[in-house]
């Protein structure tokens, strides 16, 4: 009798009493989905910000423009002729520069004039991109950037607050998955103290969020660009790791925390329909 005992698996009723603490966690879940989608969105637009501007889009855009240099004249470097007698009336004619003058001319204006670099570059090997279209596009690409690192921020916090009461319903109502649940909320709480900025309230250190600003990825960029191998190491390294290592970060606590709070989902009220 003992032996069957223990071979018997526990079987799950339905709580009968967690009808309307259900009902509520439904309502939440559903707001929980639209908050991460939209989270999720601004997060994958601004690691693409990132793969857009590494990747030489927008080069024509920042580059700043070069002057443009003139050839000299080359009757600088011809001796004037000269200046006719009183007793002629009318003027004769300069004589012809030498070729000696005319080599040195030619000489000087191609010491000055450094060539530019091909405008066609970018088109060879991505013909259906070109200077023109960065440039139409980069309104809208800041537009875009910006109105979803708004979207992000607000988001981020909606859906903390969310995870929060979620998980007091599911304390009330004395319902299964509180474990899971309590895992999603810190990892959310740890996923937002990656998004938000902490430079206002600690001044003078570099602590950055993950929803960075697009014209402060444009500056660091041009900044890398122009310096090249003088920039220092420690300054690159942590280029990359502010608009890429913390977004990739942020992206997967973002997606474990989902994680769990679909499983805290599923044992809380898919359990107890």
């Amino acid at each position: 009798m003992k032996e069957s005992s223990r071979e018997l698996t526990p079987v799950r009723l339905a709580n009968p009493t967690a009808e309307s603490f259900v009902a509520s966690l439904k309502v939440v879940h559903f707001f929980a989905i639209v908050f991460f989608w939209l989270i999720l969105v601004a997060m994958l637009v601004h690691l693409g910000a990132f793969a857009a501007i590494q990747s030489g889009y927008f080069d024509s855009v920042l580059r700043p423009a070069e002057p443009h240099l003139t050839l000299p004249a080359a009757s600088s470097a011809v001796a004037a002729a000269p200046a006719p007698g009183p007793a002629m009336k009318t003027q004769l004619p300069a004589p012809p520069a030498p070729e000696s003058a005319l080599a040195a001319a030619s000489a000087s204006a191609a010491e000055t004039i450094t060539p530019n670099e091909p405008a066609s570059a970018t088109a060879v090997e991505r013909p259906w991109w070109n200077a023109e279209r960065a440039r139409d596009y980069m309104p809208l690409f800041r537009q875009t950037a910006s109105t979803m690192r708004l979207v992000g921020l607000l988001c981020s916090a909606l859906l903390l607050v969310t995870l929060f009461v979620y998980l007091e319903i599911s304390l009330l109502g004395r319902l299964a998955g509180v474990r899971y649940l309590t895992m999603s909320f810190f990892l959310m709480l740890f996923f937002a103290f990656t998004v938000y900025s902490w430079e206002p309230l600690l001044p003078g250190n570099r602590i950055v969020g993950s929803l960075f600003t697009l014209d402060d990825l444009l500056n660091s960029y041009t900044v890398l660009m122009q310096r090249g191998k003088t920039l220092q190491v420690n300054e690159r390294v942590f280029y990359f790791i502010r608009f890429l290592a913390l977004p990739l970060l942020s992206f997967v606590l973002l997606v474990f925390s989902w994680l769990r709070f679909r499983r805290g989902y599923e044992e809380s009220v898919l359990m107890n329909e």
